[in-house]
């Protein structure tokens, strides 16, 4: 299993215990539309990334507003994770993709 990146990873327990907390937080399915139908963590969206979009959501979500970004491997998640941190959001991306939250 890789190391979270500069401490924007969040393993798939570390997740599962925000979501039954109280502080709120948006989670992004950033896979294929299908593969998010045929199965996603409960409370997440499937979010579309293309240029366009990513400009539109990158003003419309609250600074203050812990976001996990959920893709298939890691690696597109963290990338995204990435950039809107330089955006000045409080991005994450779970470590391990998708496969890792099977069984939470």
């Amino acid at each position: 299993m890789n190391q979270p990146n500069e401490n924007m990873g969040i393993f798939a327990d570390q997740l599962n215990e925000e979501l039954l907390g109280e502080n709120p937080l948006l989670l992004f399915d950033l896979r294929m539309k299908n593969d998010f139908e045929e199965s996603h963590v409960d409370g997440s969206v499937h979010a579309v990334c293309d240029t366009q979009a990513k400009e539109k959501m990158m003003t419309k979500i609250p600074k203050n507003t812990k976001i996990v970004l959920i893709s298939e491997p890691e690696d597109y998640a963290l990338e995204i994770a990435s950039m809107m941190r330089s955006f000045g959001l409080d991005a994450y991306y779970l470590v391990g993709g998708f496969s890792s939250w099977n069984g939470k």
